[in-house]
């Protein structure tokens, strides 16, 4: 019973593997790299991606990978290495790919399978520009491409980023355009009694707007190579906002004066028909 309590938990996934092919034969100082276009019908529908694919039963990563490469752009792999293991298991098809790099290489890349539209080479440069337009099958090629030396250039316009990533900035935005709408209502409400008070409620909730503020714009103006570096202190400023955010409605709790109890008109007796 408990080996089969194991399996029963055993994640099933495919394997992959694909591979950064290198070009330095015209700028040696300026690496191109070969990418494919997908023609799959999915979210990579014409999309780009390293070259590659499945592994099948029993076929070992490099031979399979050598495979791929050959059926899919006419491409023939001399020697490969290693570059890193991407298990992705928390998802619908769970998948883990091995990605590989190649600066050995014969042939001439061309479409040679129904999977793939396309192959271009691409440097630095406009391999930034597919991320920013969104053009990439997948995230993880960002990070793949940091054996390269490649970084992507600061952007002054908000980055996207991954969800997982990004909930507490949606909070921060939540929160600022709350924070407005309680602080306009603040002059026509009857919770805070004397102007002196109502001064200070507005100068303490601009203070936590502008520190919202800060941390949505340091977000926005963070390019993806220094997002990582800037989460942790923008993540405490959002927090120290939120606890005072937290205190303040608490003070302002405090201050709200109780019902007024109504009162309770006598009924009166009904009247006595006189019987004459």
């Amino acid at each position: 019973m408990e080996n089969e309590s194991v399996s029963s938990a055993r994640i099933k996934a495919t394997v992959s593997a694909h591979v950064l092919i290198l070009d330095q034969r015209l700028r040696p100082d300026r690496v191109k790299i070969l990418l494919a276009r997908l023609a799959y019908r999915d979210h990579r529908a014409r999309k780009w991606s390293f070259p590659g694919g499945y592994v099948d039963q029993g076929e070992g990563l490099e031979t399979a990978l050598k495979r791929e490469v050959s059926e899919e752009i006419g491409v023939e792999l001399v020697q490969c290495r290693y570059l890193e293991t991407v298990p992705l298991l928390l998802i619908e098809a769970p998948n883990i790919g091995f990605i590989f790099l190649c600066d050995s290489w014969k042939g001439t890349p061309e479409a040679r399978s129904r999977e793939i539209l396309e192959t271009a080479w691409v440097d630095e440069e406009t391999f930034w520009q597919l991320d920013r337009e969104g053009q990439l099958a997948y995230p993880q090629m960002r990070e793949q491409t940091r054996s390269l030396g490649w970084h992507p250039p600061p952007s002054e316009e908000p980055v996207p980023v991954s969800k997982g990533r990004c909930i507490w900035t949606r909070m921060v935005l939540f929160l600022l355009l709350t924070l407005g709408a309680v602080s306009a209502d603040a002059g026509n409400s009857r919770v805070l009694p004397s102007e002196d008070d109502e001064s200070a409620f507005e100068e303490t909730f601009g203070d936590v707007r502008d520190r919202l503020m800060d941390a949505v714009r340091a977000l926005g103006k963070a390019g993806r190579k220094t997002l990582e570096d800037e989460m942790p202190a923008l993540k405490e400023k959002a927090q120290d906002a939120l606890k005072e955010t937290e205190r303040m409605f608490k003070d302002l709790e405090k201050q709200i004066p109780p019902p007024a109890e109504q009162k309770k008109t006598p009924e009166t007796p009904p009247r006595k028909e006189l019987q004459i």
